[in-house]
């Protein structure tokens, strides 16, 4: 047994500030954003700030809040740093302040931690329809992933192999024949599915139809349609999917709250591994502060302070394969 004291909690907390800083970079992605540039510092950097909102809250209408359009009007202290090349600007912007930017106008927003969504794709033309697998380079596969990297969301495309095509084929998608599709997604560990019917419009455009997916409720969590050529078209569904997503896992944040938890986490195999899992829940929207209570054994407990329900932060740990929870008590978990 380890011992429960100030100078061991001093020790280890020495420790883990010495090796935090390799943790840190993965927030670090989805503050850097790149946008189109004019070369007008200020309004470049607003741009830039513009799609970081999208990207946190899925709604383009953030920006006009008053209290984000007062911080929009002075963008400088939200950056960090700025690079321009050729006809684009790098902004890597302050989370904290955006942070604190977010939970001050109460708009629900999306954190780091994002599940890839796996793609069931279904084009129809003429009289033929197809699955997109993998290794095809369609059109409008590069344009819906290049469109959800920008909004730091990231699809799953499956291989289509014989493992595949033995369980589900490209009806099974048109005709939202959602078991064989659930059993054919389990190979690739992704919580969320989405199936789309893509075919065309006598204008020459494209209609896409579109499902988001629990695959491990398997229910369904949203729907829609998306209509224009290729890059229209997958611009409305990246922005859509996220709308969805901000929905579903989300929260909104407020500094009152005043809630917190106990979370116990076992299967701790090395002290990196505790690093990595305590700037994991730092991570989380949902979360305030995370402190040390105890460590025995494999098993560390958090005392965790929350910004919103504790159910917010339940739904993210659900979607991320590292942790499988303890079924009797939801406040425990097992690290795969």
């Amino acid at each position: 047994m380890v011992p429960n004291n100030w100078r061991f909690k001093a020790w280890l907390k020495a420790a883990l500030f010495c090796l935090l800083a390799g943790a840190l970079p993965l927030r670090a992605e989805l503050f850097q954003v790149e946008a189109p540039a004019t070369g007008v510092a200020v309004e470049d950097q607003q741009a830039a700030f513009d799609l970081l909102l999208l990207r946190l809250t899925g709604d383009p209408a953030t920006r006009s809040l008053p209290v984000i359009a007062k911080a929009r009007g002075n963008i400088s202290p939200f950056v960090q740093q700025f690079s321009y090349s050729d006809d684009s600007i790098s902004v890597r912007f302050n989370s904290q302040m955006v942070g604190q930017l977010l939970t001050q106008a109460e708009v629900r927003q999306l954190g780091q931690h994002r599940p890839a969504v796996l793609m069931w794709y279904a084009v129809e033309q003429g009289f033929n329809r197809s699955l997109l697998s993998e290794a095809q380079q369609a059109e409008m596969m590069a344009e819906l992933n290049e469109q959800t990297a920008e909004l730091a969301l990231s699809l799953q495309w499956p291989i289509l192999d014989l493992q595949d095509t033995a369980i589900v084929d490209v009806n099974d998608v048109w005709g939202s024949f959602d078991r064989n599709v659930y059993q054919a997604s389990e190979r690739y560990s992704s919580p969320l599915i989405m199936t789309v019917k893509q075919f065309p419009l006598s204008d020459g455009s494209l209609q896409l139809q579109w499902r988001l997916l629990d695959a491990q409720a398997r229910t369904q969590l949203a729907s829609g349609q998306a209509q224009g050529d290729s890059q229209v078209a997958a611009d409305q569904l990246s922005g859509q999917l996220l709308q969805a997503m901000v929905e579903r896992y989300g929260v909104v944040l407020n500094e009152a709250n005043g809630e917190s938890v106990l979370l116990s986490f076992s299967g701790l195999r090395s002290l990196n591994r505790m690093v990595a899992l305590e700037s994991y829940l730092n991570q989380q929207p949902a979360v305030a502060r995370v402190q040390l209570h105890s460590l025995q054994g494999e098993t560390v407990t958090y005392r965790v302070e929350l910004l919103s329900p504790w159910q917010d932060l339940q739904t993210a740990l659900s979607v991320d394969e590292q942790f499988e929870v303890d079924q009797e008590n939801p406040s425990q978990y097992l690290l795969r």
